[in-house]
C-alpha cells in the first residue's frame, strides 16, 4: 500500500529494498484448565518477549502447575501460597515484580488486564516484563479479559500451558521515494523522513499498532502536501 501510494504521488525512484531479521514468532501458546468447574477448556494466550534470547516456550509436553494469583505481585501478596511448581498469575500493572515469582520457584506468569480497560494495557511499563540483558529461562504470557475470568475462576487447580515461541528468519520492507526540490542550486541537498509501519509490543503477537498507523499515516500525507508543493529542497521519504 505504501509502495503504490508514493508511486500514484509520481515520486521518483520508489523502491523496495527487502532484508532478513530474526523475530520472536508465535507459533501457538495455550492453557488448559486439567481441574475445576471449568476443566478442559483451552485458552489461548500470547507469549511475552523473550529475556535476551530466552523464548516463552515450554517442553513439547507443556508445563503443569496449580494456578495461584498473587495480585499486583507484591512479596506480601506471596504470603500463604505454595509458589514453587505453580503457575503465577498476576496483575499486569505489577512492574518487574514477575521476578518474585521466578525467585520463588513458579513455572510461569500469566499477566491479566486491568478489570477496566480504556486503552490497551501493553503499552505501560512493557519493558519491565522481560530481560534485556539476562537470558532467563522464565515463560511469561498475556491473557485477554475473557480467559483472565476463566483462569481467576480456577484458583487452585490445576493447568497445563503449551507454548512455542520460536525464533525465525522473517522477510522485512523498507519502501524509498525520492521528491526533486524545485530550485536548481539547492536540490542537490536533501531531508530525510522517516516513519515506521511495523508494530511493538511486550506480546508482539498481539501488537496493537495504533501508534504506528498514525506516523506512516502522517508520513504518506507529506507526501502528497509535498509532491503538490515542492520545496526547494529535496526530500528523501522512508
Amino acid at each position: 500500500y505504501i509502495y503504490n501510494y508514493f508511486k500514484s504521488l509520481n515520486l521518483s525512484n520508489v523502491y523496495m529494498e527487502n532484508f532478513t531479521v530474526a523475530e520472536p514468532i508465535d507459533y501457538g501458546c495455550n492453557v488448559t484448565i486439567i481441574s475445576g468447574p471449568d476443566a478442559g477448556k483451552v485458552i489461548r494466550v500470547y507469549p511475552i518477549r523473550p529475556n535476551l534470547v530466552c523464548t516463552s516456550t515450554t517442553p513439547p509436553d507443556g508445563l503443569t502447575g496449580k494456578l495461584i494469583y498473587v495480585g499486583p505481585g507484591h512479596l506480601s501478596n506471596f504470603d500463604g501460597l505454595e509458589v514453587n511448581g505453580s503457575i503465577v498469575i498476576m496483575d499486569w500493572y505489577s512492574l518487574d515484580r514477575w521476578i518474585y515469582a521466578a525467585k520463588l520457584g513458579a513455572k510461569a506468569v500469566i499477566f491479566i488486564p486491568p478489570k477496566r480497560i480504556l486503552t490497551s494495557p501493553l503499552g505501560w511499563s512493557r519493558r519491565l516484563k522481560y530481560l534485556d540483558g539476562v537470558p532467563l529461562k522464565f515463560p511469561r504470557f498475556y491473557v485477554k479479559r475473557e480467559g483472565a475470568l476463566i483462569l481467576l475462576n480456577n484458583l487452585g487447580e490445576e493447568a497445563r500451558i503449551l507454548a512455542n515461541q520460536t525464533w525465525t528468519k522473517v522477510q522485512v520492507i523498507n519502501i524509498y521515494a525520492f521528491l526533486k526540490g524545485k530550485s536548481p542550486t539547492k536540490s542537490e541537498k536533501f531531508f530525510v523522513l522517516t516513519a515506521h509501519y511495523d508494530s511493538y509490543s511486550p506480546a508482539p503477537s498481539i501488537a496493537p499498532g495504533a501508534q504506528e498507523a498514525a506516523g506512516i499515516a502522517a508520513l504518506l500525507e507529506l507526501a502528497r502536501y509535498f509532491s503538490l508543493h515542492p520545496p526547494k529542497y529535496s526530500i528523501l521519504f522512508i
